[in-house]
């Protein structure tokens, strides 16, 4: 765990008290908020039916399990929850049934936020949660299987205005992958087309992995976002390569069209969506630069600094569907806030986090140029941050991710290479390091060439690769 820094989500449950940690960086970066009040008995309620739907199932034969042998835990029975949200179609209000939203006391949580600094001046003192998940009658509940945690992300970006914040581990969409179900991409797209077509400024950010050890995933995470499918397989059908392209090129169809004069007139898709990554460079004890990369694992959405969904579930058909994995997570949304001039803590919380990609001040005195991300200085100042530490780290490590590397076999021989080599081989291999000194901040530009050409191989390839059989002599 300590080799490599990550970006975790995880929650406790002690009491009545729901705490959630979001962790970027481990040596860095570190917030916890608790929730208190009838969200946090959600969860509780949440664990008791699944544990309760282990139990009966044991007893009745389905499930054997060795934690069962010496005796079961008593436990109270709980009514099932019904929890599951009615989507307005209008609005995409996902409050609107099941479990009101409880109030959130950041003001007397026993230890404050520490995400990317100190609070924002001015912060607002609480927030709405609502629990949302992924279960169905196999992992947990006796009834319908439940999508709510689905339908949170579906109804939060239907509700965006402005802009789209994400951070996943995994991006799989229907859109680029014509097996794939779930609509998230879809659903951005469709809010992208109506800032296009009445010409209002709006933004998607994206930060996922650089790679992840399942190669085939992290495929069809840059065919949804970056790179079409299709082109080169033969194996695909000519009926399904209009749905195997990427959001960006569907964003690009859409620029094309856009109305002489508008605000969108001239500008490239880059300029609406970004992908990017996070990776670090510093220097080791003996003086030595080295690079590494901050592994994603959070499953975060942030719209328009009003609406936080935060949880368990990566975009992709397991966490989604309900009826596969089991999923967990929270809906924050602002509470009443009597002074408007308060920073909302959805915005307090995205702005601690793009402190600390962007290498700004903790205490919060560059927040004016990050302040709305849908404005032209705040993305130029996320794109061209990202862009310049992508140009910089890869003309010094000839490993690191970037468009010259378009063959998985390729990245690895030269990752390997540089791995295998002594220290001061290392330090020898470099091209001019002290160019990393001009590195700001851990954001890295999604090279859109990197590993390309892995659309060419077959599903066959891809897993023959990722697990080689071994001859049995």
């Amino acid at each position: 765990m300590w080799q490599v820094s990550r970006l975790l989500f995880c929650t406790i449950v002690l009491g009545d008290e729901l705490f959630l940690t979001h962790l970027v960086c481990i040596r860095v970066l570190y917030c916890v908020v608790c929730v208190r009040g009838e969200a946090a008995g959600d969860v509780a309620k949440n664990f008791i039916e699944r544990w309760e739907h282990a139990r009966i199932t044991s007893e009745s034969g389905i499930l054997i399990d060795p934690m069962f042998k010496h005796g079961r835990p008593s436990l109270a029975k709980m009514p099932r929850i019904h929890s599951k949200p009615i989507i307005n179609g209008d609005t995409g209000d996902v409050l609107g049934s099941g479990h009101s939203a409880s109030e959130v006391d950041i003001a007397a949580s026993p230890m404050p936020l520490y995400t990317g600094g100190f609070a924002s001046r001015g912060t607002a003192s609480s927030c709405k949660c609502q629990i949302v998940r992924s279960l169905s009658g196999w992992s947990g509940t006796q009834g319908d299987t439940e999508i709510s945690h689905y339908e949170a992300w579906i109804s939060s970006i239907n509700r965006a205005e402005s802009f789209i914040y994400i951070e996943q581990q995994y991006f799989v969409c229907s859109m680029g992958v014509t097996d794939a179900k779930n609509r998230v991409a879809e659903a951005i797209l469709e809010r992208v087309r109506h800032a296009i077509e009445h010409s209002k400024p709006f933004r998607v950010y994206v930060v996922i992995p650089a790679t992840v050890y399942m190669t085939i995933v992290n495929h069809f995470t840059r065919r949804t976002l970056l790179q079409d499918g299709g082109r080169n397989n033969g194996w695909v059908k000519r009926r399904n390569r209009q749905r195997e392209k990427s959001l960006m090129t569907r964003i690009r169809i859409l620029l094309r069209k856009v109305a002489p004069g508008s605000y969108w007139d001239g500008k490239s898709a880059e300029s609406l969506l970004s992908v990017c990554f996070l990776s670090s460079v510093g220097k080791s004890m003996s003086g030595r630069w080295e690079v590494g990369e901050v592994f994603i694992h959070s499953k975060v959405l942030v719209v328009d600094d009003k609406i936080a969904v935060i949880g368990s579930a990566n975009v992709n058909d397991r966490s989604f569907v309900g009826n596969s994995d089991s999923e967990i997570g929270v809906i924050l949304t602002d509470g009443d806030n009597p002074n408007p001039e308060n920073v909302g803590c959805v915005k307090d919380f995205r702005l601690r986090l793009w402190r600390q990609y962007l290498g700004l001040s903790l205490d919060g005195q560059d927040d004016d140029a990050i302040s709305n991300p849908a404005s032209d200085e705040a993305y130029d100042r996320w794109y061209s941050t990202a862009s310049s530490n992508q140009s910089i780290i890869s003309s010094v490590f000839d490993h690191f991710p970037g468009n010259s590397i378009a063959c998985y076999s390729d990245y690895l021989k030269l990752k390997n290479r540089y791995n295998n080599k002594r220290p001061e081989e290392r330090a020898a291999s470099l091209e001019n390091p002290e160019r990393l000194e001009k590195v700001q901040g851990i954001l890295t530009e999604y090279p859109q060439g990197f590993l390309a050409d892995d659309k060419k191989r077959t599903f066959a390839h891809m897993i023959l690769e990722e697990f080689p059989l071994r001859a049995t002599l």
